[in-house]
């Protein structure tokens, strides 16, 4: 069920305040658990006998932006919204809002492929043969829209009739890189999403991509990735996936060419893939492990 627009507001400008002593994920964690007005109360001190005129200040421009977005035909959709991606609500980083186009579906089965902006073709290829592999088991392919990687993941999936989502480091509103913005149409008219925790109007910037990469991590079951360098952003998701308790698969090749891919190899922290054919093996385990876990839960 669709949030009210009296909850999205509330949301919306809770989420926007920024309060030195409350981060996002506390923000989420209220949101999730006592809604919006408790998180409103939390950073706006009401004392119940007067009003504090930054809330109702706060509050008429969250209400203007939502008649906006509105406009423009976003999804807003909160994290105690039924329509909040289910994996993703479960990490700490989980955003307290995320805006949407195309066509949501929050009990994906999802696993991201992720990696270089730089990769070869060989590299490209793989990417391409996992994303393929990986729709032909019905399964979604997370990527994060950029060159190389990415894109290869994006197009396979499509290619073959499979869905996708693109998990943006910008706001709604902009396409980046503005290269990928057929890529992006593509992808909201066949049946794939566009998702972002970025309000619209928000640019590139450096400090998004881990943020975007926590929740690209956050949204699957597992991460595999292709091909990076020591200093590559993609280290940040396999990271966030470790940390999250997702599965991290990487190829010969991440754990060749960088310190933190054989680090995590080493110490069991990782699945080591030799083939696409394998890669989506691991996946696989995951998601039977995982459903296993959830029958034996429920015969409790």
């Amino acid at each position: 069920m669709c949030s009210s627009d009296q909850a999205l507001i509330a949301t919306i400008a809770g989420v926007q305040a920024q309060v030195d002593d409350i981060t996002s994920p506390m923000k989420s964690l209220t949101l999730k658990t006592d809604g919006p007005e408790a998180l409103l109360d939390q950073i706006f001190d009401d004392d119940g006998l007067f009003t504090d005129p930054h809330k109702n200040t706060a509050l008429q421009v969250a209400e203007k932006q939502l008649a906006q977005w509105k406009l423009e035909n976003y999804d807003i959709i909160p994290i105690f919204d039924e329509r909040y991606p289910q994996q993703l609500r479960q990490i700490h980083e989980a955003p307290g809002l995320i805006f949407s186009t195309g066509t949501i579906c929050p009990d994906d089965l999802a696993v991201s492929v992720v990696g270089s902006r730089n990769a070869g073709p060989k590299e490209l290829k793989a990417a391409s043969d996992i994303a393929e592999r990986l729709v032909t088991e019905g399964i979604t392919v997370v990527s994060g829209l950029a060159r190389g990687i990415d894109a290869a993941a994006h197009e396979s999936a499509l290619r073959v009739g499979g869905r996708t989502v693109a998990v943006m480091g910008t706001g709604i509103d902009q396409t980046y890189p503005a290269e990928h913005n057929n890529l992006r149409q593509r992808i909201e008219s066949q049946q794939g999403q566009i998702i972002t925790q970025f309000f619209p109007g928000s640019t590139t910037a450096k400090h998004n991509f881990p943020m975007r990469n926590a929740t690209m991590s956050g949204y699957g079951v597992a991460t595999i990735v292709i091909a990076a360098s020591e200093k590559s952003g993609t280290r940040h998701q396999a990271r966030a996936a470790i940390g999250h308790g997702r599965a991290l698969i990487l190829t010969l090749g991440v754990v060749r060419d960088t310190s933190w891919g054989r680090k995590y190899a080493e110490k069991g922290d990782a699945y080591v893939a030799e083939s696409p054919e394998q890669a989506v093996c691991y996946a696989l385990e995951v998601f039977e492990r995982n459903q296993n876990i959830s029958n034996e839960l429920l015969s409790l």
